[in-house]
């Protein structure tokens, strides 16, 4: 269950502040995440967090995310361009000898509204390319890493109990 509870709003449009972090490992949905680079901006009840960069599973995330709380309803923008990542690191299913893993990159944008996490995933919308490359079907069972991947992405948003149908993914 995600979280409900709404920001406080009164805190993102009275305070101005800038931060930054870094973090060499730590683990977040049981995937492995090292590397982590984050500046926050606080600013008339806007938040940038520019960049907001992550390893995962031997790859890079390089994304900006915005929390824009000068209205009633906080809009979030979130820009992101993956690279390079082991497929076999987030699919545990395409880890060889059942499958041929490989790696994928690409893009996605989104963008969203409300006050809380499970209200802003609920009214997300964006799109998301992606590519796959290294990877061999042979007489394997499974299908296409990206086709997995959607899978999962899926299974996670089921998990979280998100039943809206206000979220357009395309991938190609």
């Amino acid at each position: 269950m995600l979280p409900t509870r709404p920001y406080d709003l009164g805190g993102f449009r009275t305070v101005d502040a800038s931060a930054r972090f870094k973090g060499k490992r730590f683990m977040a949905c049981d995937l492995p995440l090292d590397n982590l680079n984050a500046v926050g901006e606080l600013r008339d009840g806007v938040l940038v967090l520019k960049p907001l960069d992550l390893g995962i599973a031997g790859g890079l995330v390089s994304s900006t995310l915005t929390l824009d709380a000068r209205e009633k309803q906080i809009r979030t923008t979130v820009e992101a361009t993956v690279r390079g990542i082991e497929l076999k690191e987030i699919l545990p299913a395409v880890k060889p000898p059942n499958g041929s893993a490989g790696k994928v990159s690409g893009r996605a944008r989104f963008s969203a509204t409300g006050n809380s996490i499970a209200d802003m995933l609920a009214s997300s919308n964006g799109e998301v390319a992606a590519l796959s490359w290294g990877t061999r079907r042979g007489s394997s069972p499974w299908c296409s890493p990206i086709s997995l991947l959607r899978a999962r992405l899926r299974c996670c948003w089921e998990a979280m109990r998100i039943r809206r149908s206000a979220a357009c993914w395309r991938i190609s």
